[in-house]
């Protein structure tokens, strides 16, 4: 299959930027918000997610903060990797915790994802991104509300 055709052959016609960056941060050099590897692709090698760690780990990131779903995002998307995603980030030398964002497959309120993603945010060492599929609505709003509330 080729790096440019979704799992079902079919092509992924949207365009991934490997030269975009992959984070934004929220609070410069503390907290930061942005996409899984190779997003929107569904069919995502290693050497893009190798490409993304590279770029993150250039902007002093030293944590992660996952909010991508385990069954399909993580798992579905990443089958190229010799491990599972979370594993593979940590192998990078890269803290990660992983914050779901579902409870028995129904969303939670933004009041416990945000306090979920805030005791992440805790335990790690700075400066932590926080990351979902786009980087546009959880992990954005999580990282803008976290930020407000550390003042």
């Amino acid at each position: 299959m080729s790096e440019l055709q979704n799992p079902d052959g079919t092509p992924d016609v949207r365009v991934f930027d490997k030269n975009t960056d992959p984070i934004q941060w929220a609070v410069q050099g503390v907290l930061a918000y942005g996409g899984r590897p190779g997003y929107p692709r569904l069919d995502v090698p290693a050497s893009v997610v190798d490409s993304w760690l590279t770029r993150v780990r250039q902007q002093g990131v030293r944590s992660v903060i996952v909010m991508l779903s385990d069954e399909y995002e993580m798992n579905v998307y990443y089958r190229h990797l010799d491990q599972p995603l979370i594993e593979y980030y940590s192998g990078a030398g890269l803290s990660v915790r992983c914050v779901s964002h579902m409870d028995r497959d129904v969303p939670v309120s933004d009041a416990i994802l945000l306090a979920r993603v805030r005791y992440a945010f805790e335990a790690l060492p700075q400066p932590v991104l926080i990351q979902c599929s786009a980087g546009l609505e959880r992990s954005r709003d999580a990282a803008l509300a976290l930020s407000r509330i550390r003042g």
